[in-house]
């Protein structure tokens, strides 16, 4: 399916609420934005954890991402 977006006067494009939820992407996702023969590409950048931002032993959970640690300390405090 094409979707079409204009670009705003600060340069944002919107990504189509189909596309984000298929591809879990989240508000403060980041982003690495190439330029590679006239287009644009966009790359996540490192999924990290939510709670601490670390890169290491992420996982999902829910829509969120959360590193092992994380996940075991919000565990303990639930018991």
């Amino acid at each position: 399916m094409n979707t079409f977006r204009k670009m705003d006067d600060l340069g944002r494009v919107v990504i189509p609420a189909d596309i984000r939820e298929r591809l879990n992407l989240l508000e403060g996702d980041r982003f690495q934005a190439l330029e590679q023969d006239g287009d644009i590409i966009f790359r996540r950048s490192e999924i990290e954890c939510m709670v601490c931002k670390e890169d290491a032993h992420v996982e999902k959970v829910g829509r969120a991402y959360m590193c092992s640690i994380c996940r075991e300390a919000v565990k303990s405090s639930l018991r």
